[in-house]
């Protein structure tokens, strides 16, 4: 295990002093909305549909989740036992549209185990010490609060699955062993859109299935040299017009992009990296995805407009590990940046950053805070957040 002051000597080529100009720079024309300042050190944040925000930390012996309005006023305070297990660190939060369900995803340090949180409006946690899905590997809710998507863990057989909030397993329409589904918006008659990956027979099933109608939109079959695409959370960017998933990280040098209306297949690329995490911009119009000191974008058609690779500024520990990484890119101002987590640092949430144009890209800068980019109701926004310090910046149109 690296000591901390090796990771950071490590990281100082990269560094950035938080005190350097980064909006200046990399969003000159950000407006200042609030700041809010936490008792501990921020995690993690999540924003709704109605703007409200949702942040995450740790206290001694449990987690907190402090809800604000969209002009940074504190709402509600959700507080859950850290659990049985020694060490547990939280990663990542992430809500349901309007804000009807709260997943927090964690992971113990020392038995390498995930865990998780799931907080209702009343800030209750429903998600009980003894279910399994309280170890799942991950844990999605659908935009409408009112199903999850699970991801299993080890030897952990009743998960992958779909269940309800009452966590009832619930069948999609397919009498196969489902692979991995993955909530991916809401339909036109506001029904949740789940995209699953699945065996078929000697091939792989694509399917987009509708919530709770358990209408199927469309069925995709491919060959066998497509088992090992996922949908997960890290390794699936919903783009305006395209599904564009990730293989798995047993074969991490390949993403393929599907039609959202018809589930065909339409284009595929092979990076000269490995892909660490994959995202789409705010605008839906392009993706990015990184590996290491890699990173690149491309049109949601599989064209590539952005790429850089420093294979000289490998760290002694993957850059992308462990935790969730985030990718945001943001088109109208040429930034691709990553959130990262980092272990055995006095603040484990930084960030790698670059500005590109279709010619050229800078090379990656490493920040020593997090930077999350989001939109409501069209508006971008940027979020900065430094040790338990939040700042919201609104993004004029271009």
């Amino acid at each position: 295990m690296l000591t901390r002051s090796a990771v950071l000597l490590a990281l100082l080529p990269f560094i950035i002093l938080a005190g350097e100009p980064v909006l200046d720079e990399y969003f000159p024309d950000a407006a200042p909305l609030f700041t809010f300042s936490a008792p501990q050190p921020l995690i993690d944040m999540a924003v709704d549909s109605d703007g409200s925000f949702y942040l995450i930390y740790e206290k001694p012996d449990s987690i907190a989740v402090q809800k604000l309005s969209s002009n940074g006023e504190p709402r509600s305070l959700m507080t859950a036992f850290l659990g049985v297990t020694p060490n547990p660190e939280l990663l990542h939060i992430e809500v349901s549209n309007a804000g009807e369900k709260t997943v927090v995803w964690g992971i113990d340090t020392e038995l390498d185990t995930p865990i998780n949180w799931v907080f209702d409006t009343t800030g209750r946690d429903i998600l009980h010490q003894d279910n399994v899905l309280k170890y799942a590997e991950w844990l999605q809710v659908s935009p409408g609060g009112g199903f999850f998507a699970c991801q299993g863990y080890r030897d952990i057989s009743t998960i992958p699955a779909v269940f309800t909030d009452e966590w009832d397993k619930i069948d999609v329409g397919s009498d196969n062993e489902r692979r991995h589904g993955y909530f991916v918006g809401t339909s036109e008659d506001g029904e949740d859109l789940l995209l699953l990956t699945e065996p078929d027979s000697n091939d792989i099933l694509i399917s987009l299935t509708k919530l709770p109608s358990r209408e199927r939109v469309f069925e995709t079959r491919l060959g066998q040299d497509y088992k090992d695409l996922v949908a997960h959370r890290t390794n699936i960017a919903v783009t305006e017009n395209y599904y564009i998933l990730q293989y798995t990280r047993a074969n991490n040098r390949k993403v393929t992009g599907f039609r959202k209306d018809d589930g065909k297949f339409d284009w595929s690329l092979d990076p000269l990296f490995e892909i660490n995490d994959i995202a789409p911009s705010l605008n839906g119009k392009y993706v990015g995805f990184t590996g290491y000191f890699c990173m690149e974008t491309l049109t949601e058609t599989g064209i590539e407009i952005a790429y850089r690779c420093d294979m000289n500024r490998k760290p002694p520990v993957p850059l992308y590990w462990p935790g969730f990484p985030e990718i945001t890119v943001w088109n109208e101002y040429g930034v691709l940046a990553a959130a990262l987590n980092f272990p055995d640092s006095v603040n484990t949430s930084r960030t790698t950053i670059v500005k590109f144009d279709r010619e050229s890209v800078d090379s990656p800068q490493m920040l020593p805070y997090r930077i999350e980019g989001f939109r409501i109701a069209g508006t971008d926004f940027v979020a900065i957040i430094r040790d338990s310090v939040l700042e919201i910046f609104e993004l004029p149109p271009k």
